[in-house]
């Protein structure tokens, strides 16, 4: 799948998985901000489902107050994108089988949950604690 993303937002999403993402996905990277390294520059990457949801879990795991807003702006640029392209409604209202940007979408959504799940135990075993 094609997806356009800002430079700033290609370092920042790739830093803490680089070394865990395939070599040929690595070297296509390195072609493009080779060609322009410009912070605002927009590039168009070609991205798997599976190295996309990589790339996503590990920008989820940055420290909120450092991350928010750039998560933010991550986000922003992505779902549009995924929503333009995704055969969300046809799944579900017919059960249609997702293609690649409704598998994305529904990636995103359960690693989304997740958090959320995680962040509520943190805040009831912060809780607790304050009890006990």
């Amino acid at each position: 799948m094609k997806l356009k993303f800002k430079n700033e937002h290609i370092f920042y999403a790739l830093e803490p998985v680089w070394n865990d993402l395939h070599y040929i996905f690595q070297a296509k990277i390195g072609l493009l901000i080779t060609a322009n390294s410009e912070k605002d520059f927009e590039q168009e990457i070609e991205v798997s489902k599976d190295i996309l949801v990589q790339i996503y879990k590990g920008v989820s795991q940055q420290p909120e107050g450092m991350a928010a807003a750039i998560n933010k702006e991550i986000k922003d640029d992505l779902i549009p994108q995924l929503a333009a392209v995704s055969n969300m409604d046809e799944v579900i209202n017919n059960q249609a089988v997702p293609n690649e940007a409704a598998s994305i979408q529904i990636a995103i959504n359960d690693l989304d949950l997740a958090d959320i799940a995680a962040r509520a135990a943190i805040i009831l075993k912060g809780k607790n604690k304050i009890l006990t």
